[in-house]
């Protein structure tokens, strides 16, 4: 999202990938390692900054832990905290 409206699916993927070569720690560049540890995945279904394609992707590469799935968008589970 920018500025309230969705951004097209080509700088979408750019930006993506550009966030995912500078942070090293992110779970998607720490999940192969991660694969034999216990993870529980927390999953918001009406997430707009991480969508749920983006976690499905991510469930594939941690070779499919526990998933908590839960409605509301990606700030419920911290405001929920």
């Amino acid at each position: 999202m920018r500025l309230g409206k969705p951004v097209a699916a080509a700088m979408s993927g750019l930006l993506y990938g550009t966030y995912l070569g500078y942070l090293k720690l992110d779970l998607w560049n720490t999940a192969l390692a991660c694969r034999r540890l216990p993870v529980l995945m927390v999953q918001q279904r009406s997430d707009t900054i991480v969508p749920i394609s983006r976690g499905d992707e991510l469930f594939e590469r941690l070779n499919g832990p526990d998933v908590l799935s839960c409605p509301g968008g990606h700030r419920t589970v911290f405001f929920s905290l």
